[in-house]
This record gives C-alpha cells, sequence and structure tokens, in this order.
C-alpha cells in the first residue's frame, strides 16, 4: 500500500522525536540509529535474562534469541523468523 507524502512526514517526524527521547542529538545514518537502538534494548533486557539457578524452556528460547542478536552474522534468527 502505498503512502502518501503527508504519512511518510509524519512517519520521519516521529522517528525524530522518539530518537531524541533516547539519544542527545540526530542520528548520523539509519544503522547507526538502529544499531544503537538494539544496544539500549538489550541493556534494558539483559537483568530480565539473568539465570537464576532454574532453567525452563521459557528461558533457554529467550537466552538463545539474545545470542543470535547480539551475532548479526547468525543466520539462527533469521531461520527462526521464516518458519
Amino acid at each position: 500500500m502505498a503512502q502518501s507524502w503527508h504519512e511518510i512526514k509524519a512517519h520521519h517526524e516521529l522517528d525524530r522525536a522518539v530518537d531524541l527521547c533516547y539519544h542527545p542529538q540526530a542520528f548520523s545514518n539509519e544503522p547507526a540509529r538502529i544499531e544503537y537502538l538494539f544496544e539500549l534494548y538489550n541493556e534494558y533486557t539483559a537483568p530480565l535474562l539473568k539465570r537464576t539457578g532454574k532453567r525452563n524452556e521459557t528461558n533457554s528460547k529467550c537466552e538463545e534469541i539474545r545470542e543470535d542478536l547480539d551475532n548479526p552474522h547468525n543466520n539462527n534468527f533469521k531461520n527462526r523468523i521464516n518458519k
């Protein structure tokens, strides 16, 4: 579905507003933005994935996904999404 010029402009303005909530200046490019936001996500979610001595299937899956996200050259995450 094609977006109108106004929708695209609104989307970019929203991106800028959200970015400024997490980063003091504009990002130089989209890959820099994505990398920063994923690093922030990893920082915020790391405490949720700490091992408690108990291992269950959910924690194991979360750890696998986190490892896949940390290694962009690993195709396991892409394969898991495409299933």
